[in-house]
């Protein structure tokens, strides 16, 4: 088993984040009660291909950004600071992680199911923190 082909992809990537909220609270009058946050992202990209026979893979990638604008919706009666700061890895992360199986039904014709963790904390403003597990199919044909 440890014997097998496995190829290992290190390299730079971009990502787009953004977390919109509209809270509906009942209430007499005005109130404006929407938030969002986006992250413009630049990190490391790492992908991990191990075949196990010609038509199998388990693959794998782990995503993690090094800096990041970051914005934000602020009340500007309520607060002065910034909409826009730069933020680095202790101030804003944003991590995508991916496992799973693919299978090759013809030689450019594929199918994955996968496990899809994404997190993502931005603590220079109030905190954010967001995070999701998924499973996801895909079907992938090249060209």
């Amino acid at each position: 088993m440890f014997n097998k082909d496995a190829y290992l992809y290190l390299g730079p990537s971009t990502e787009l984040f953004f977390y919109y909220n509209k809270q509906n609270i009942a209430v007499s009058g005005f109130d404006y009660s929407q938030s969002f946050a986006l992250l413009i992202s630049a990190g490391i990209n790492s992908q991990l291909f191990y075949k196990l026979w010609d038509e199998f893979n388990i693959e794998g990638s782990l995503d993690f950004n090094v800096f990041s604008l970051g914005f934000r919706m602020v009340d500007m009666e309520e607060n002065d600071e910034s909409p826009a700061k730069i933020l680095t890895l202790i101030s804003a992360n944003n991590i995508l992680f991916t496992l799973g199986p693919r299978y090759y039904l013809l030689n450019n014709l594929s199918v994955k199911a996968a496990y899809l963790f994404h997190l993502t904390r931005i603590n220079t403003w109030e905190p954010l923190l967001s995070g999701s597990d998924n499973v996801v199919f895909t079907l992938t044909y090249g060209f």
